[in-house]
Formats: structure tokens, sequence, C-alpha cells
């Protein structure tokens, strides 16, 4: 599955543009995993310009529709000319895939990002 989210930062609050559940309705009973590959961008156009683009991965599984967990760390190749700007997929308390961006301080960056997923068929 391919799926996009956008948001916006004006200081360095983390803030979540996209969320996914592995529990999807064809598989809240059963035992699967998922792989997510992330592409995000940010640019800020006032006081000269700056820029943000970073890769991430990571791969999460779900276990019997109770439980989510996340294989390992998020692996990540950022590119920044901000001092704080960031990107991060991690799994919620909640058991929900989350990505987020935190802007940086009195900075307006728009936030433009492109999400693959693939998921194994559920096993009861």
């Amino acid at each position: 599955w391919t799926s996009t989210g956008t948001g916006d930062t004006s200081d360095d609050t983390k803030t979540t543009i996209w969320t996914w559940t592995i529990q999807s309705p064809g598989t809240q009973t059963g035992f699967n995993a998922m792989s997510v590959r992330a592409s995000v961008v940010g640019y800020q156009p006032n006081y000269g310009g700056k820029a943000y683009g970073a890769e991430l991965f990571a791969t999460f599984f779900a276990q019997n529709g109770t439980a989510s967990y996340q294989v390992g760390t998020t692996d990540v190749v950022e590119k920044t000319s901000f001092s704080t700007a960031t990107s991060h997929l991690e799994l919620a308390n909640d058991g929900t895939i989350i990505f987020t961006v935190t802007g940086e301080t009195a900075s307006y960056i728009k936030w433009n990002a492109e999400f693959r997923t693939m998921m194994t068929d559920y096993i009861d």
C-alpha cells in the first residue's frame, strides 16, 4: 500500500502526520507483520530557506489482536540544514504505528511524506 501525509510545524512540538493500525478490520484477531518505509521532506521558505529530507524503515508485528511490537529500532537516513527538526516512525502506546515530525523553534516548516507498507496475511 502507498499513502501520504502532510503537516505543518511552527515550533519544536512533536506533531503526528500519519497513523496506521496493524490490526485492521481484516486482521483484527490474527498474527501478522508489517514493514513501513517513509520518505519525508520539509521546507522552510522564510529567512533564506532551509530543507529536510529523510528515509525511514521499520518493522512491526501484532500478536492475536492484543499487542503490537516494533522489531529493533527504526533505520533513518537524514539530510538536513535545520538544527533540531527531525522525524520519527514508531509504535504508540495504543499499538498504532505513527509518523511524527518535530520542527524548530520559531520556524514554519511544511512537511510532506509518502509511506509504503507491506503486510503479511494474518494467521489465526
